[in-house]
């Protein structure tokens, strides 16, 4: 029989800490990206090594922070990137990805883009500017799931 691992309570801190700090520099690159149009070149290279981090990364607190992405409107690289590492998670993440609230994730990238954007030049940026709708989040939710069942899958070296 096997036993649940459990982990200490310094590395559950450590790890929801990594993956707030990923949503928050991906959402901080939407932003830029949004405001700057492409211009947004702080992010260029950067901006797929949080959700790639995601992906490998097999805590709760990352595979929560992968469903919270999806309520992000991305570009066309980190979205590709981030259907990956939701790939990469095969079958068993279907469960995870069908319980996901689309309300309640876009209630937390409404928080986020409030805490990402307070005392900065973006603060006047909207929700609507970069959160998708409910609809949008079951939508592409939906998506990959069929991605999965489907057993699509990533080329790990081409994944921008």
């Amino acid at each position: 029989m096997a036993v649940a691992e459990t982990i200490p309570e310094n590395q559950a801190r450590y790890e929801r800490y990594s993956a707030e700090n990923a949503e928050a520099i991906v959402m901080q690159c939407t932003v830029e990206r949004y405001v700057e149009g492409n211009a947004g070149e702080s992010c260029d290279n950067y901006f797929a090594c949080p959700i790639c981090s995601l992906g490998v990364n097999r805590s709760k607190a990352a595979e929560q922070a992968l469903m919270n992405l999806l309520a992000l409107k991305l570009d066309a690289e980190s979205a590709n990137s981030l259907r990956c590492m939701i790939r990469i998670r095969g079958k068993p993440f279907v469960s995870q990805l069908q319980k996901l609230d689309a309300a309640q994730v876009r209630k937390y990238c409404v928080i986020l883009l409030k805490k990402v954007t307070t005392n900065t030049d973006f603060s006047k940026v909207t929700p609507e500017q970069v959160c998708n709708t409910e609809d949008t989040i079951r939508a592409v939710r939906d998506g990959y799931i069929d991605e999965i069942r489907a057993g699509k899958v990533c080329d790990p070296w081409n994944i921008d």
